[in-house]
């Protein structure tokens, strides 16, 4: 069968689709390994990094010229808050579980179902002063200039979540949905 100029063509631009569409994977699996290569999950379930120098905490420190003293006491604040949060998040979850078993059964108690939403309220307000007071920290870290940096940072990380302006949890992934 003699081949056409036509299919010469047609065959040269699959080989170059095929070529095109195996480096976009490699690509993404290449990137999908280097974002989690440091990833672990404990035995709490939360996610944490072999090593607390992670790019966003690196990113944000050249940015605002921390020294590598000032890199250091962030990274001990980090793990700090790191440390006295994990046990509200596996609280969290635990009675989130006992949360939705008593909403499933048949004729759910509705004082049990108050009594671990405040529970878990506690556990969220707990988990919020910890993070008030790493950023306390971090604000003893920086020099004025520095703090001067971070106070829309503070503001951001403090009214994440607030409900008012619809911006929770993944709210950037959402693609401006009103979910």
């Amino acid at each position: 069968m003699a081949i056409t100029k036509r299919n010469k063509i047609l065959i040269i631009i699959f080989a170059l689709l095929t070529l095109i569409n195996v480096g976009a994977a490699v690509s993404v699996v290449t990137r999908l390994n280097n974002q989690s290569e440091n990833r672990e999950i404990d035995a709490g379930g939360m996610e944490t990094l072999g090593d607390s120098k992670f790019i966003g905490p690196r990113m944000m420190m050249n940015e605002l010229g921390f020294s590598e003293e000032q890199a250091e006491e962030l990274k001990f604040s980090k793990d700090l808050l790191r440390q006295n949060i994990r046990p509200h998040f596996s609280e969290i979850r635990r009675m989130n579980q006992l949360l939705i078993d008593e909403v499933l059964k048949a004729e759910p108690d509705t004082i049990v179902i108050k009594t671990l939403c405040e529970e878990i309220g506690q556990n969220h307000a707990q988990m919020r002063f910890y993070s008030a007071m790493h950023l306390i920290d971090m604000r003893t870290i920086a020099t004025p200039d520095q703090y001067a940096k971070l106070e829309g940072f503070f503001r951001e990380m403090i009214m994440r979540g607030d409900g008012l302006k619809g911006d929770g949890p993944r709210h950037r992934h959402r693609r401006g949905q009103n979910n």
